[in-house]
């Protein structure tokens, strides 16, 4: 059985989102970052940065969220990749994307407590509404991991109130963000 180790309201509820997705069977281990149990020995173990989520599966160990859903996809193709190897290819493109020109910006900003640079952020979401006018999802004409990877990062409170200001990805996001799977991993 797979084990998620983490909590629904941490970067955690993006391999939850992957795995309602995927369909396949799982249990969430509760370990809330902000309680200091990330600290543990036990925990260390598992992941000696001291970070939710944790991916465990019959002796394999993954740490960092957006890996760990790219893990998932391959577990189960059917529901969040896309076929060939070029298709792959632009899927770890936009995943890395999001951890570069997202998420990186975000997570530097709130260690500064300031915001996100809005010449870089709107840079970032520019790039992705200009990709957006041609297609209706990142890689193909349906939803895959690449999709959730960086509307799970959009979702972080620096980027949000921004995406309603670009008309494609505004619309895809909607696309996105309303999917049942999303509900299920969010608790709704």
């Amino acid at each position: 059985m797979i084990k998620i180790y983490g909590t629904r309201d941490s970067r955690a509820f993006r391999c939850l989102w992957a795995l309602e997705e995927s369909g396949l069977a799982y249990e969430l281990i509760p370990v809330d970052w902000r309680t200091r149990e990330t600290r543990t020995p036990e925990f260390l173990a598992l992941n000696p940065n001291g970070h939710v989520p944790v991916f465990e599966q019959d002796g394999l160990v993954l740490v960092e969220s957006l890996a760990i859903n790219l893990h998932i996809s391959q577990l189960a193709p059917d529901a969040l990749s896309a076929a060939g190897s070029v298709d792959q290819s632009h899927i770890i493109q936009w995943t890395i994307w999001a951890m570069g020109e997202l998420e990186g910006p975000h997570d530097a900003a709130n260690r500064g407590e300031t915001d996100v640079d809005d010449e870089l952020r709107q840079r970032a979401l520019g790039v992705l509404d200009q990709h957006l006018e041609q297609s209706p999802y990142l890689v193909s004409e349906a939803f895959t991991v690449a999709d959730l990877n960086v509307a799970s990062v959009l979702m972080r409170p620096k980027y949000m109130p921004y995406v309603s200001n670009h008309k494609h990805v505004d619309a895809w996001f909607k696309r996105s963000a309303t999917r049942p799977a999303l509900a299920k991993a969010l608790g709704r």
